[in-house]
């Protein structure tokens, strides 16, 4: 995600929070549907840049160094 790269995933713990499907990659517990997926994002270069532009926006937004450094610092404060 980070790289701008689009994800598609089981909808396990994690994924559920870090993927929004359609939007940034994909979810599902269906093997065709998977590979439907990823054969979309292979094929249609649009497409993949926009659910890639949207992991990296993810990613950026769930890895805000000045805001993990501010709550860090606002634990050891309190």
């Amino acid at each position: 995600m980070a790289l701008g790269t689009p994800v598609v995933s089981t909808p396990s713990d994690g994924m559920k929070d870090l993927i929004d499907d359609g939007i940034n990659g994909y979810l599902t517990d269906d093997d065709a549907v998977m590979a439907e997926k990823l054969l979309k994002i292979m094929n249609d270069a649009d497409h993949r840049n926009a659910l890639g532009q949207q992991a990296q926006n993810k990613f950026n937004q769930i890895n805000d160094a000045p805001k993990y450094k501010q709550a860090i610092f606002d634990c050891y404060r309190s």
